[in-house]
C-alpha cells in the first residue's frame, strides 16, 4: 500500500474514532472499501457496516469498541479478538469456494426447497461474478 493511501486510511479511522459513520459518497465515490478493509483485516480494528436505502454502506466503530481501542491494554486484546475473527471469516469463504470448485467439477444443478438453482448462478453468487477459468 502506497504512503498516500496509508494516509487516506488513517484519515478514514480517525474520523470513525471521533464517532462518525463514513460513506464512500461523502469522498466522491473513492476507494473507501478498500481503506475499512485496510482497517479490519490489516491493522485489525473492528468497524461496523450497515446498507443504506441506497444501496451503499454506512462504516462506523460502536462507542465500547472506540473506548476499547483508546485503552492500550483493551487494544490488544481488541486486536486479538478482531484477528481471530478476521481469519474464522477468511476461513468460512475459503470453505464456500472448495464446495463452488467441488459443484463446478460435478457439473451439476443444485435444488433448494424446490427451486432449481443453475450451476453458473450458484457459482456466481458464491464467487461474486467472477469466474476463476
Amino acid at each position: 500500500m502506497s504512503n498516500k493511501s496509508d494516509g487516506k486510511t488513517s484519515m478514514a479511522l480517525k474520523a470513525m474514532l471521533e464517532g462518525k459513520k463514513l460513506n464512500r459518497k461523502d469522498f466522491d465515490n473513492a476507494s473507501l472499501h478498500s481503506w475499512i478493509s485496510t482497517i479490519r483485516n490489516q491493522w485489525f480494528i473492528p468497524v461496523e457496516s450497515i446498507y443504506t436505502h441506497d444501496r451503499t454502506c454506512d462504516y462506523y466503530m460502536l462507542k465500547e469498541e472506540i473506548k476499547r481501542y483508546n485503552h492500550p491494554e483493551l487494544r490488544r486484546q481488541q486486536c486479538v479478538e478482531t484477528k481471530a475473527e478476521v481469519f474464522r471469516r477468511r476461513q468460512h469463504a475459503l470453505k464456500r469456494l472448495e464446495q463452488v470448485s467441488v459443484i463446478s467439477k460435478s457439473k451439476t444443478t443444485i435444488t433448494c426447497e424446490d427451486k432449481t438453482v443453475s450451476l453458473e448462478a450458484a457459482t456466481s453468487s458464491l464467487t461474486g461474478g467472477k469466474s476463476r477459468e
